[in-house]
């Protein structure tokens, strides 16, 4: 019984930080850059599976990384979060247990909602938007 409480909480969760990210993007605050990581994000935490193979999408963000010819970082700082981030969860962790669980279970899905406050915080603080 308490499963299904935790699932409808982490849903109404993942929504509003869904509609939330939607409204600042549409209002030209969020990066597409930004867009597509918190995307990806929530995909992933709100997959039923949380196991590695879900985590192959954060390496789009190295990859788009790359492919600018100019340098990103001195002109976007939007770059940043999302390339951390992605270092953070595509790193082995699965090698550490403590009692029988895996570091991994726990350390990724925080990595990823700690990511998503940073961004949106960084957005609304600095950008100044009237929610």
């Amino acid at each position: 019984p308490n499963i299904d409480l935790i699932n409808l909480i982490i849903l109404l969760a993942g929504l509003c930080i869904f509609i939330l990210s939607v409204i600042i993007f549409f209002t030209k605050k969020l990066t597409p850059y930004e867009a597509l990581f918190i995307s990806s994000c929530l995909y992933v935490l709100m997959s039923s599976v949380f196991a590695d193979y879900h985590l192959i999408v954060f390496a789009i963000f190295p990859i788009l990384f790359i492919s600018n010819n100019y340098n990103v970082i001195e002109k976007d700082e939007s770059y940043i979060i999302p390339m951390v981030t992605s270092a953070l969860i595509l790193a082995p962790k699965n090698f550490i247990f403590i009692k029988g669980i895996s570091l991994q279970i726990v350390l990724n899905p925080l990595i990823l909602i700690i990511a998503i406050i940073l961004i949106l915080y960084k957005t609304i603080k600095n950008k100044k938007i009237k929610i």
